[in-house]
Order: structure tokens, then C-alpha cells, then sequence
């Protein structure tokens, strides 16, 4: 099997343990109770590559180390107003198409396989997407892309994570004193 350069499986445990123990502390504080936390540093290693795995099952696709271009392109797009999170695998891509209204460019029979669109052609694809996005408002990327039943996310600043009105009428974010912090 490939390995991950460096100690990556070990820093995702990292991650992931701190997470499932500040979870523990919130829970303890609201119920009393303690928890005990068993993490699998493997379990750990397969949250991180999850595309991979998918891909694999769903398509065939195996990689090899130097598939640079997934680890160096973000699924970060700017559009007219803002970015947008959106990632596209495969399986998404004629919805992907249609959301961009068919574009001629976008009707190339290299990419109807796996390793045609997100191996030998995704470089010369990613700006013209990003191009197609930059004409667009964020929110008109999002209402497209929805209607495709797209994976897409606005990228908000704090403050506007913060000042959305989902968030107060939930009371999601909420006040507390806090002994060391105030």
C-alpha cells in the first residue's frame, strides 16, 4: 500500500482525537457524565482519503503519488460577489455541465470517463470553470447548482456566518461566562 508522506496519518489523529475529546468535555458539562474515547489511528487515515476510496468503488479509478493536481487545485471557486466551496467528482459532472447551461467546450467525449475528466483534462478544465463562475453571482451559482442537486457551499466570513439569520433564530451561537476568558 502507498503511504502518506510524512506522519499525515498521525496528524489526522491528532484532529480527530481532539475533536472526540472537546466533544467529551462539552457533553460532560452539560450531563455530568464522562466518556471514554477509543480512536482508531486507521479509522483516522481513512476520513483523509475517502475520495480515493470512493472513487475506486465508484468509478475504477485508482491513483498514483503523482496525482498533484487534487492536492494542488481547491474546490474553492471564485465567483462575481465572493467564493464558493464545490467539489466535483466524476459522478456529478453532467450536472455540473447542465448547471453551466451545456457549454460546447464542456461536450468533449474525453471527459465522460473518470480518468478523462479528473485525470488527463481536469488542468485545462479548471480555469474555464473558474471563468464560468466568475460571471456569476455566488448566490446564482448556488440556486444552478442546487437545482442540479450539486454539493456547493458560499464561503462566509465570520461576521457573516455570524449575522446570518438561520443561525440567531436556531440560537446557535450563544453568550457564555467563561471563567478564564471572560
Amino acid at each position: 500500500p502507498m503511504k502518506l508522506p510524512g506522519h499525515s496519518g498521525d496528524f489526522a489523529s491528532g484532529v480527530i482525537a481532539a475533536i472526540n475529546t472537546m466533544s467529551a468535555v462539552f457533553a460532560a458539562q452539560q450531563t455530568g457524565l464522562g466518556q471514554h474515547i477509543d480512536l482508531s489511528e486507521q479509522e483516522a487515515v481513512a476520513s483523509i482519503v475517502c475520495h480515493e476510496i470512493g472513487d475506486y468503488f465508484d468509478a475504477g479509478i485508482t491513483y498514483q503519488r503523482d496525482r498533484k493536481y487534487r492536492w494542488e487545485e481547491s474546490p474553492k471557486y471564485p465567483c462575481s460577489d465572493g467564493f464558493i466551496m464545490m467539489n466535483i467528482p466524476f459522478q456529478f459532472w453532467e450536472g455540473v455541465v447542465r448547471m453551466m447551461d451545456s457549454p460546447e467546450w464542456a461536450q468533449n467525449p474525453e471527459y465522460k470517463t473518470p480518468v478523462g475528466l479528473l485525470h488527463d483534462h481536469w488542468k485545462e478544465i479548471q480555469p474555464r470553470l473558474i471563468a464560468w463562475f466568475k460571471q456569476h453571482t455566488c448566490a446564482e451559482v448556488v440556486k444552478r447548482a442546487m437545482a442540479q442537486r450539486l454539493d456547493i457551499s458560499i464561503v462566509q466570513s465570520a461576521k457573516e456566518i455570524s449575522d446570518n439569520p438561520m443561525f440567531e433564530e436556531r440560537g446557535f451561537f450563544v453568550e457564555i461566562d467563561h471563567k478564564k476568558a471572560g
